[in-house]
């Protein structure tokens, strides 16, 4: 009774078999049934010229290079086989290729084959991008094959398709013409087992009427054109219980029953033979054939005894209700066929297809065809990069990349769930959250995914419970975004291609949809939680996901609701039945039944579908509705009342299927330029930038660094008041698209002594500014000591090479190295755990990290590794002495061959280590002569150089793209530049204009001679703290460059080499990525300085008007600026020098107005910056001082020098006094995060030594000589 049990998940068929073929490892049964068949079948003739025909059809310009012929199954051994032959290498004229197949449908096979293999052409159903065939050559060039020619053979019979209800959801609405290309596909697939039920009715009418059944008794049992599938099995025909349970489960009336349909099909056909899943042994043997339907996920032959010796088919299930969800298990298609058919005692007798609904995953449909002729697994990944290739016509890296991680997500569903297509959009969810919990992953599916014989099998794919039904996903969406981005990148290489716009559509629809349904759990876990705000937030955010799907729909004829309804109305003879076809095609893919005021059908939206027109006018105003409930009920305090929300629903739906609306049926848009649009606003980082932007805009809140004053969120309304957007909502497109953020230096003056805690605020701040392109050099050094260890070189030999933790940055450019080192074990280690707690989280948010690559500098003991090796010194660092410890680090020649095996391995490590982080932009900053001069400055050097320094990243990862600084080029003759910019492919490089808000040098260089760049604001020299910047600079300079002739810009940065100091600056260059026009500075100071203090005082907003005008107004092209006697005291001799002169030219009374401390009692903000600004003045007054005290020396004045100097050291402890206020101006809290990195005493004592050096002397030192870059950092500190 289990056995019976067992068997009656899989969908049974009726089926008097027509086409079938002969093998002669079956049992005689089986042997008779394909002899007789074969018998039967249309003449040679007959077949040659229905298979020329569907060449003509296909490939009317190639009709003349084929020769069909039918041959025996002899010639194959018994088999079904095609052969493909050479026809006449010799002639360019008339026939090259003959091909050779024991029926019609194996010669199409053979054709397409030949098409796909040699020609790379591609063919899916036209509603998936149709055909490519731009590949196949022209007639008198097509490709021959091998001498002996090609032969494939069936390794069984039989190649089944279709499904009992594919005939409603893809089928019902098909004239002859939409027929004719579906058997043409079926031919071309290899398909020798169709399933035929179109016109049965017609059929059963005139049987019925034998038996005095008139039309009208029949007028309440055919069910309506798109419903007839269930009419027909729904207990009736066929299956007689198909997703039923019968009365008893008594195997003996099973059997009787068995026999009694076997008996009516064998009185009408005495050879008949019954297609059937279950009542095994009720027919005689030999007469009847078992589909296995769900054999990809079900494989119940394995569990069955090969169905207790009954001949089977292994079919593919994978779509129900015909929706356009991307799904597959591919992994499981290659292989389980051969695994069913090499099993012992193997009944396995065909392969098919049985999926509910077609035209959609074309490539599960490929792949699932060949195997009709693969007798051996399949490598997937091979296959599945030919795919690409045949599908667009062409190898394009990005998409062969895409394509291995859909195989890897999307493509490979091991879960064992049936049903896929459970987004919120689509199946909007008939719950109540107030009494219900959010459900996570797939546990809804899990507890409800077991058959039980005594209900519908139906019922284990709809909601089945109270509890939110939880969408299913088995893959990060994240990697399918990356997927989709390359998709993008690759768009302009595939302009009209249609496999390319349905397959960029369909990804774009699958992406955003995911982000819905987190969209929409948010949004009820909001609700539960009584938190409008947030409900409102990611309410809003899914409905415009929805407006955002319609649009990227509308852009493809393929995914036109449209196109649905016309095909049903165009069936129609007269206004009565246009009326019923359409209300049929209208309900199936919405209510699909009978519903009450208060209750859906429980089959609504089982054949949901992602078609523009359906989203826009169904899915949405649904949606729409269902969230105001919400919301009214949390405004009124009141619960949500899920009758009075179902009743609205439900008399809308009920409307919207009887009305007759017309939808667009030709696609609206450029696929491309729409997805490329929404996606850029899908990351995470444009959803954070959209936030800051609303909170600072219409919430007037503001935020900065933690050390520079933090936020200001005070003037941000109560939950349930927060201010709403004008009417159609607001937009904000970048003009560029990237977004950089760091420099190499960052990571020593400010990054050095962070943990994950201070990490994440700062990614955070990255996010909110709208960065998408940060650096991530942290923890390099662990990697290159693994890869250095696969070149014989210790941890004891990188001692001298690494620099200590304050002053990794240089040692990592080649300016020194081993300079307060070395490094522990532990620092390594805790380094890299952090660098991938970074990576991990800017990939959460969307960005794209930026890498380190090999840029040449190794250590000396590589020499005595390879003592051949092309290893030079480079000459001292301007800021360096001559001393050999820390001095002229060893550089590897780029035409050495170890040069790219160095480069290759590094980038290898790093994959190896983090995966593929980096999207395109893997590898960046190999800017091997930072603050350098090279060797020399021959043009052919330097593009040998940079081609190796590329070459390296190449071959660790084909998709590097090189980020090169363009403050190497104040180092270098601008005459050399493109010798070093065109040393790389095209494309394969892009230039971080370091200085552009000061040295604009994409005006000297033509646009850095057409090579993309960044305009970068750098601001900022050594972690300093003096106030400065350039505003009119940073609003203007991005917009002039984006607006001139020629322009290359690519994107904005910010490349400071320390941050937290002067966050007005940071606050509008960041901006800069969203600005298309320069910004109107008056009045934005004056907004900034409301934000910032969370209100409106006329006194700071002089203050700022006076601030911009005067400290953020620096146009002396002087680059860095701090220059204060009190931090950077002069090494220099009064006696014999003329006075130095370092004042601004301001006047610094006219700064003490922001004195109104009484208005802003505990604000932060205001507390950093009266801090700041009071030093500013007190610094300036003290250089002032200083003059006066030297010249009063220079002219042997005591008196004098004895008053300015005692002036000049009371600023200094006034300064002291006023910074110690404020905990972001204190030495020791920068000691402190020293000293907590350590692991151990000694390393406490080197690192709060690191710290100490880098703040004051920087470099070593003699006697009698300070180090070149003492006081570089010029920090004021209590």
């Amino acid at each position: 009774m289990n056995k019976i049990k067992s068997l009656l998940p899989i969908l049974a068929l009726l089926l008097i078999f027509q086409t079938c073929d002969s093998s002669q490892q079956y049992p005689e049964e089986i042997r008779s049934v394909i002899n007789r068949l074969d018998s039967q079948r249309s003449s040679p003739t007959i077949q040659e010229n229905a298979a020329k025909s569907l060449l003509q059809r296909l490939l009317p310009s190639h009709s003349s290079s084929f020769i069909f012929n039918i041959i025996s199954k002899d010639v194959c051994g018994g088999d079904s086989c095609f052969r493909i032959e050479n026809y006449n290498k010799s002639s360019r004229h008339g026939p090259q290729i003959v091909i050779k197949g024991t029926t019609a449908v194996e010669i199409a096979s053979g054709l397409h084959w030949y098409l796909k293999y040699l020609c790379g052409a591609h063919i899916s159903w036209e509603k998936t991008g149709g055909v490519q065939m731009a590949s196949i050559p022209d007639t008198g060039s097509l490709p021959f094959v091998k001498d002996g020619g090609l032969v494939m053979k069936r390794p069984v019979p039989w190649n089944y398709y279709q499904n009992v209800v594919t005939s409603s959801y893809s089928f019902v609405w098909w004239d002859w013409q939409r027929w004719e290309k579906e058997i043409d596909w079926m031919a071309l697939q290899g398909i020798n087992l169709p399933l035929a039920f179109t016109g049965q009715e017609a059929i059963w009418q005139k049987v019925f009427a034998d038996f005095i059944v008139s039309k009208d008794d029949l007028n309440d049992f055919f069910g309506g054109p798109a419903f007839l599938a269930w009419a027909r099995m729904g207990n009736l025909h066929g299956d007689t219980f198909n997703e039923n349970s019968p009365p008893t489960d008594d195997p003996t009336y099973i059997s009787s029953l068995g026999a009694a349909v076997y008996e009516a099909m064998v009185k009408g056909d005495k050879y008949a033979v019954w297609l059937m899943q279950a009542l095994l042994h009720s027919v005689p043997k030999g007469k009847m054939v078992v589909l296995d339907l769900f054999a990809e996920v079900k494989p119940v032959w394995e569990t069955s005894s090969q169905f207790y010796g009954t001949p089977y088919v292994w079919c593919m299930l994978h779509n129900f209700g015909g929706n356009i969800e991307m799904y597959g298990v591919l992994d499981s298609i290659s292989s389980g066929p051969i695994d069913a058919r090499t099993s012992e005692s193997s009944t396995m007798v065909g392969v098919g297809m049985c999926m509910e609904g077609i035209e959609h995953n074309p490539v599960v449909y490929e792949l699932m065809s060949e195997m009709a002729y693969r007798n051996e697994k399949l490598q997937l990944v091979d296959w599945i990069k030919t795919y690409s290739h045949r599908r667009y016509g062409k190898a394009i890296h990005q998409l062969d990349t895409a394509w291995e991680i859909l195989y890897h997500t999307i493509y490979n569903c091991t879960d064992g769930i049936a049903d896929h297509n459970k987004d919120y959009i689509v199946e909007f969810p008939d719950w109540d959250p107030v009494n219900n919990t959010v459900l996570g992953g797939t546990e809804n599916y899990q507890n409800h995914n077991s058959f039980n014989s005594h209900r519908s099998m139906r019922h284990i794919f709809l909601n089945s419970g109270p509890s939110l039904p939880s969408p299913h996903l088995w893959y990060p969406t994240e990697e399918v975004i990356k997927a989709l981005r390359l998709f993008l990148d690759a768009g302009k290489d595939l302009v009209g291609s249609s496999t390319y716009r349905y397959d960029l559509v369909d990804l774009t629809r699958q992406a955003l949809s995911k982000l819905a349904n987190d969209a929409y759990l948010k949004a009820v876990t909001a609700f539960q939680h009584k938190d409008l705000k947030a409900l409102d937030l990611h309410s809003q955010k899914f409905i415009q996901l929805i407006k955002d799907i319609e649009k990227v729909l509308a852009s493809d004829e393929n995914f036109l609701l449209g196109t649905w309804l016309d095909s049903a109305k165009r069936l129609a003879l007269n206004p009565k039945e246009m009326r019923q076809y359409e209300w049929n095609a209208r309900t199936q893919i919405t209510m699909w039944f009978d519903t009450t005021e208060t209750n859906q059908s429980k089959l609504h939206d089982y054949a949901n579908k992602f078609w523009s027109g359906l989203l826009e006018d169904y899915y949405l105003p649904r949606a729409t509705t269902y969230f105001n409930h919400l919301r009214k009920a949390l405004q009124d305090n009141e619960v949500f009342k899920i009758d009075v929300w179902r009743r609205e629903w439900i008399s809308y739906s009920n409307k919207w299927q009887s009305d007759t609306k017309i939808y667009p049926k030709k696609r609206r848009g450029d696929a491309l330029s729409i997805a490329s649009r929404i996606i850029k606003g899908t990351t995470a980082v444009e959803i954070a930038s959209g936030l800051h932007w609303y909170l600072k805009y219409l919430c007037g809140a503001h935020i900065s660094w933690e050390k520079t004053g933090g936020v200001q969120m005070g003037s941000i309304p109560e939950p349930g008041s927060l201010p709403f957007v004008k009417e159609g909502g607001l937009v904000m497109k970048r003009p560029v698209p990237l977004n950089y953020h760091q420099n190499v230096f960052t990571s020593s003056y400010s990054y050095v002594w962070w943990d994950w805690q201070r990490w994440e605020r700062e990614i955070d701040w990255m996010a909110l500014q709208g960065i998408n392109l940060p650096l991530a050099f942290t923890g390099q050094e662990a990697i290159w000591q693994k890869v250095f260890a696969d070149f014989n070189i210790s941890k004891e030999d990188l001692n001298n090479f690494f620099g200590g933790p304050a002053f990794l940055s240089w040692a990592r450019m080649g300016n020194l190295h081993g300079w307060d080192g070395p490094l522990s074990q532990n620092w390594l280690d805790q380094q890299l755990a952090l660098q991938k707690q970074i990576l991990t989280r800017m990939l959460e948010l969307g960005m794209t990290p930026v890498l380190p690559s090999f840029s040449g500098h190794v250590p000396a003991a590589l020499r005595k590794a390879f003592p051949s090796s092309k290893i030079t010194r480079l000459g001292k660092w301007k800021s360096v002495s001559g001393d050999a410890r820390w001095c002229c680090t060893f550089l590897l020649d780029p035409s050495d061959p170890l040069f790219v095996k160095l480069g290759e391995a590094f980038i290898k490590k790093q994959i190896k280590e983090y995966g593929d982080v980096t999207d395109i932009y893997n590898c960046m900053d190999s800017d091997t002569f930072n603050e350098n001069l090279p060797p020399t400055d021959d043009p052919t050097y330097l593009s040998s150089l940079g081609a190796a320094v590329y070459e390296a990243m190449a071959k660790g990862d084909k998709h590097a793209v090189w980020l090169m600084q363009a403050i190497t080029y104040f180092f270098l003759p601008f005459l050399i530049f493109p010798a070093l910019l065109h040393s790389v492919p095209k494309g394969k490089m892009i230039v971080l204009h370091l200085f552009a808000d000061v040295k604009p040098i994409w005006e000297k260089s033509s646009q850095f001679y057409g090579t993309p760049y960044i305009w970068c604001m750098l601001h900022n020299f050594g972690g300093n703290m003096d106030m400065y910047g350039l505003l009119d600079s940073i609003s203007s300079g991005p917009v002039n460059a984006r607006s001139s002739k020629n322009s290359t810009i690519v994107g904005v940065g910010m490349c400071m080499e320390g941050i937290e100091q002067n966050p007005v600056m940071y606050e509008l260059m960041s901006e800069m990525a969203y600005r298309n026009e320069k910004v109107e500075l008056v009045e934005w100071i004056k907004t900034y300085s409301r934000r910032r203090y969370g209100k409106a005082i006329h006194q700071l907003e002089t203050a700022w008007e006076i601030l911009y005008h005067t400290i953020y107004n620096c146009t002396d092209m002087i680059g860095d600026h701090t220059m204060d006697y009190i931090v950077k005291f002069p090494d220099w001799d009064p006696v014999n020098n003329a006075t130095l002169d370092v004042t601004r030219e301001y006047e610094k009374e006219n700064l003490l107005i922001l004195h109104k401390r009484k208005y802003l009692v505990g604000s932060l903000t205001f507390r950093y910056d009266l801090v700041d600004l009071t030093r500013q003045v007190l610094s300036k007054l003290g250089n002032d001082v200083y003059l006066k005290a030297v010249t009063a020396f220079q002219r042997k004045d005591l008196k004098a020098l004895d008053f300015h100097s005692q002036k000049f050291i009371q600023i200094i402890k006034d300064i002291d006094e006023v910074v110690a206020t404020d905990d972001n101006f204190l030495l020791g809290t920068w000691l402190d995060s020293a000293k907590r990195m350590a692991t151990n005493p000694e390393e406490m004592r080197q690192y709060e030594w690191n710290a100490r050096t880098q703040v004051t002397m920087w470099f070593d030192t003699t006697e009698n000589h300070q180090s070149k870059v003492h006081d570089y950092g010029k920090i004021y500190y209590s």
